[in-house]
């Protein structure tokens, strides 16, 4: 069981005696909305909500209640990492604590093996049903976030958790698709290479 404390609700203040570009973070440091720090959180929060949305989806299926049942139950802990990682860049420059811990990313190991259904050695285009087609936007989206989180170094093991997320996300698309019986669109290419002409 998880339980989240009230400090990983992340309450962002903004002034509003003219200066309507400046919020706190938790540390209490000033910054600018536009800052990487802001940014970063909320490429997060906007993960988070794709992965409700995926939930969303899910929730409307009727194909094997069970399966999409520990789909379901996957994405709500993943979301619950989420914030967990919210509240640790929130910290600002000064990182003390870590809420994401080694345990979490052997979670996320576990889970690929779990849900890896079949090996993809082509290219395939993102899609199939609404819920994969989601889940790809997820994985593009924490692929970023894992980019960024990079630039930070006390949050080595956030940025691996993104790492693993992606992967996982690639691989409960599949699995989702696989579900319903549908396949996956193969990517064919179909143009003659050109070669670059040398200056």
């Amino acid at each position: 069981m998880y339980v989240v404390d009230d400090s990983i609700i992340m309450k962002f203040k903004v002034f509003h005696n003219g200066v309507h570009d400046i919020t706190y973070l938790l540390d209490h440091s000033m910054v600018k909305k536009s800052s990487f720090i802001i940014k970063l959180l909320g490429a997060i929060d906007e993960l988070n909500s794709y992965v409700g949305m995926a939930k969303s989806f899910l929730q409307e299926n009727s194909v094997d209640n069970n399966k999409i049942k520990e789909v379901i139950d996957t994405l709500s802990t993943i979301q619950r990492h989420l914030f967990y990682i919210g509240s640790d860049v929130g910290q600002g420059k000064d990182i003390k604590w870590t809420y994401i811990k080694k345990e979490d990313i052997n979670w996320l190991e576990d889970n690929i093996d779990r849900f890896y259904v079949k090996k993809i050695n082509y290219f395939i285009y993102p899609g199939g049903s609404k819920t994969s087609s989601v889940l790809h936007v997820c994985r593009s989206i924490s692929r970023v976030v894992e980019e960024d989180l990079v630039e930070i170094q006390d949050l080595s093991l956030d940025s691996l958790y993104m790492n693993r997320l992606s992967d996982l996300f690639f691989v409960l698309a599949l699995y989702v698709n696989d579900l319903l019986g549908i396949k996956e669109e193969k990517v064919i290419f179909e143009r003659e290479k050109t070669l670059v002409e040398k200056a």
